[in-house]
């Protein structure tokens, strides 16, 4: 096969995949993407004090201002005082600032229970207004008009003037929690950042043929060959990789499920009952974080001393010199695939439902691969030329380690801390894996896209190092 058929073979192939896969894509995200989940900053989450009782007449009225587009419900939390009323309802008004009510919940009274959040659910989605007050309106109706239910709520909040029968009061905030969402703008994001990926890759494509054309090379162009005329070596090298692993070894490849298993066993008794770790179903948010970050320390490092340790065989004969950290990248990629065998047990143990969302998991194995080849040949060229990059970077990645949110949620760090974790790649890969294995959720183009640019970023820079500096491996290994 010429080399011009080649690069229109990947063009044509590779256009008709991104084609069907963007389209099937955006049907799948479609209904869960259109809106975005937003929770108020003023909320509150810690209820340590009663507003009022519900008596006979009053009406309890907490004004807001929002900051999303859609609301349908709203959680309450009321304090029952031993009282068990056999009839009564809660009313739930949900008012603009004219007074209109734009949704209105009647709660059977026997259906609160105390000191519990109550989750109230509005007959339809309501629309509102960023940046415009509305209001809850709350009483309480009993045909015997005794009292049993009283508000529970927080100190007083920003933003948030209550009312108690129509006179403003300072004593506080009721405990209240909007289920609001915000317009997610999917459609523009969606079409914008598939269309960038589609322009860039035939961009890359016809660079190829261009550079092929010439007859240059690049390290596109060496990377290219490397799949199409060194297949069978490639082939080779990723199983010579595996019967050196696993040689010798009783139990052999059932190490690469059992070896993840263990250390989320071993690791989730020690941060559920020593440390406390307070997320719920912990041993799943682990085995993900785990095998995601596993993938990424595996991969580079056995890239590290690559060239180094193949220099007999690039000394003897001409092999593309990318194929050794390629042919690494890609057993360990075997091995983290596989990895979602015990995976996908721990989900079944705990009961966590799989939903279509897990068709989202190929669109970040690909960055994911993408970042770690990228990081693989930058470690491998500074191998050839400094010996100690293996020891720095044992030391990096266990650093690594602790500044990703592989056993711990970012919940837990402060404000400053979270938005520098932004800057660590890992933690939008991991991220990403949890929201689509751990809760069933369709991850934003946005964060898609984040994933994206730094796979690309690392992987040029990967490429071009080691291109400008492969013909000089020889002189030092």
């Amino acid at each position: 096969m010429k080399i011009r058929n080649l690069w229109d073979r990947i063009l044509v192939v590779g256009c008709l995949i991104l084609l069907i896969a963007g389209i099937g894509y955006y049907f799948l995200g479609y209904e869960s993407l259109q809106e975005v989940a937003y929770k108020e900053q003023y909320s509150g989450e810690n209820v340590n004090k009663i507003i009022t009782t519900l008596e006979k007449g009053r009406f309890v009225e907490q004004k807001f201002v929002v900051h999303a587009d859609y609301i349908r419900g709203v959680t309450l939390c009321f304090g029952m005082f031993g009282n068990v009323p056999d009839t009564g309802s809660i009313h739930v008004q949900f008012l603009n600032q004219d007074d209109q009510v734009l949704g209105e919940v009647q709660q059977d009274i026997t259906t609160i229970i105390d000191n519990q959040n109550l989750y109230i659910a509005f007959p339809v989605t309501i629309s509102i207004s960023r940046g415009e007050e509305y209001s809850l309106r709350i009483w309480e109706e009993r045909p015997d008009g005794t009292t049993a239910a009283a508000l529970w709520g927080v100190e007083k909040q920003s933003d948030c003037d209550l009312y108690v029968d129509g006179e403003k009061t300072g004593d506080g905030t009721i405990f209240f929690i909007p289920d609001e969402t915000r317009k997610g703008y999917y459609t523009p994001w969606y079409v914008s950042v598939w269309g960038i990926l589609m322009v860039v890759f035939v961009g890359v494509c016809l660079l190829g043929k261009h550079t092929e054309t010439k007859g240059k090379r690049s390290a596109l162009t060496e990377c290219v060959h490397i799949f199409s005329d060194y297949r069978f070596l490639l082939k080779q090298l990723v199983g010579k990789e595996f019967a050196l692993k696993y040689r010798r070894s009783y139990l052999g490849f059932l190490w690469v499920i059992l070896n993840p298993l263990m250390t989320m066993i071993i690791m989730s008794a020690v941060f559920t009952h020593l440390f406390k770790s307070g997320v719920e179903n912990f041993p799943v948010f682990l085995i993900v974080g785990q095998v995601i970050f596993n993938f990424f320390s595996e991969a580079t490092t056995n890239c590290t001393g690559t060239i180094v340790g193949s220099g007999q065989l690039i000394k003897k004969i001409y092999v593309p010199k990318y194929i050794f950290p390629i042919s690494k990248v890609m057993f360990s990629f075997v091995n983290f695939v596989i990895s979602f065998i015990p995976v996908a047990v721990v989900l079944i143990y705990f009961r966590i439902p799989v939903t279509r969302n897990v068709l989202y998991l190929p669109l970040l194995l690909f960055p994911l691969f993408m970042f770690s080849l990228g990081c693989g040949l930058i470690l491998a060229t500074m191998q050839v030329f400094m010996r100690d990059t293996q020891y720095l970077y044992s030391i990096i990645v266990m650093l690594l380690n602790y500044l990703t949110p592989v056993f711990y949620s970012t919940a837990s760090l402060p404000q400053n801390m979270q938005n520098v974790m932004a800057f660590n790649p890992l933690y939008h890969f991991i991220t990403i894996g949890r929201k689509i294995l751990m809760y069933g959720q369709a991850p934003m183009v946005q964060e898609i896209g984040i994933c994206y640019l730094f796979a690309i970023f690392f992987l040029v820079i990967g490429l071009k190092y080691f291109y400008k500096k492969q013909d000089r491996f020889i002189l030092y290994i």
